[in-house]
């Protein structure tokens, strides 16, 4: 297994991406992304590239000898985001966007 599969397995087990949405956000057949994570496939420099680009990172940052993973800002960057979102997907989101902003209201507020 080459060190960019190990590493890569390693970040994406680290913030708990299953394999099967992985393939969904690169763009691969679920088989041909399981063979490569799995090692049963050797993986090309372009295939690096778009596995790379779906946390935003370089190719480099996983061949990395000295990789390790770090509690950062990196795993954030990540959108778990397919297609457009629906309507009703939207409404959600508005309303969670605005029970935040309520919580953070009450919880910045003075004791009286």
């Amino acid at each position: 297994m080459s060190k960019f599969i190990e590493n890569y397995n390693k970040y994406i087990d680290s913030i708990k991406i299953k394999r099967s949405y992985l393939s969904k956000i690169i763009g691969y057949d679920e088989n041909k992304v399981s063979r490569i994570l799995n090692g049963k496939q050797d993986i090309t420099a372009s295939e690096m590239e778009d596995f790379s680009k779906v946390f935003d990172l370089e190719p480099s940052y996983f061949l990395n000898n000295n990789f390790k993973i770090e509690n950062n800002e990196d795993y954030n960057r990540v959108l778990f985001y397919i297609g457009e979102p629906t309507k009703k997907q939207e409404q959600i989101v508005d309303k969670i966007q605005e029970l935040f902003e309520n919580l953070d209201s009450v919880f910045s507020a003075d004791s009286i």
